[in-house]
């Protein structure tokens, strides 16, 4: 019977860089993107942690590009290799039929990638938008000070919790308040329970039946904050003793989809809300050589 179904739970593979088992960090940041967007975002966004959160660990996982590459990209746009910084590779070869298809990958692959890191070598993940930007020295005491709450997960909302778990007829769906753009999930078990739903929930690669490839999740337009929103509504309301929070809404938290403030040590905007002129100031900075 499982050979029936072995094509829909075919996943594309993830190789991961020799280094990230030396890892000693508690926690680590991952990305994903393809060639394009590793040459227009993730080099500011490198640079800008490099800058004021040198001790956070990044994981890019670079979609169709050679490692090789990756890393020479990197050296020439940034002088050296940061040693916080990790990657990995997949191959859409065999599954992106089309661009729709692509584009779907690109956006909810990083969650298999982060479900893997935390299952294989056992940290908390924070999974992002590539183009995010580190905008201040507190991002890693905030992390850790997040770590410290003991929090299980920690969704991204442009919703307060309290009006997720008692949503009313609002001005925007409750499957585009939760954002796809800042998830936080513990090693805890929940955490790790959690994650693997969002992921199971996109995928299905571990269901008895997968369905076909065209009724996944993960193919869908709001696909991963569908996947998040269920989650969270799962979790909270079917699981005892879970910690779960939002951030995103107050002006006062340290990640914001919107303004910059004094607060915000991590800035991921839409596209609408994203200023390039900004981004461009971490994407010229000139690191220091090492």
């Amino acid at each position: 019977m499982s050979n029936i179904f072995a094509k829909r739970r075919k996943m594309p593979e993830i190789v991961f860089d020799q280094n990230i088992s030396k890892c000693t960090a508690p926690y680590i940041l991952i990305v994903s993107c393809d060639v394009n967007y590793l040459k227009k975002y993730a080099i500011p966004l490198l640079k800008s942690l490099v800058i004021h959160s040198p001790q956070t660990s990044l994981l890019i996982n670079c979609v169709d590009i050679d490692l090789q590459s990756a890393n020479s990209y990197i050296l020439d746009q940034c002088n050296y290799i940061p040693n916080n910084l990790y990657l990995s590779k997949s191959s859409l070869n065999g599954f992106a039929e089309n661009k729709e298809i692509r584009s779907a990958y690109l956006k909810t692959l990083r969650f298999h990638v982060a479900n893997i890191v935390q299952n294989t070598f056992n940290k908390a993940v924070i999974i992002s938008d590539i183009d995010s930007l580190i905008t201040n020295n507190s991002f890693d005491q905030n992390i850790s000070s997040l770590l410290l709450t003991k929090v299980d997960a920690c969704f991204g909302s442009t919703s307060k919790l309290e009006d997720l778990i008692c949503p009313s007829f609002q001005n925007n769906y409750l499957w585009r308040s939760i954002k796809a753009g800042f998830t936080f999930f513990s090693n805890s078990l929940h955490g790790k329970q959690m994650l693997e739903r969002v992921t199971q929930s996109l995928f299905n690669f571990k269901d008895p039946i997968p369905p076909i490839e065209n009724l996944k999740l993960y193919r869908a337009y709001y696909g991963d904050q569908l996947a998040l929103i269920f989650t969270f509504f799962e979790a909270y309301y079917g699981t005892s003793n879970i910690k779960i929070k939002c951030l995103g809404a107050n002006n006062n938290d340290f990640i914001s989809f919107d303004k910059i403030t004094k607060s915000t040590s991590f800035w991921i905007p839409p596209a609408s809300k994203r200023i390039e002129k900004f981004i461009d100031k971490y994407r010229n900075y000139r690191l220091p050589n090492t």
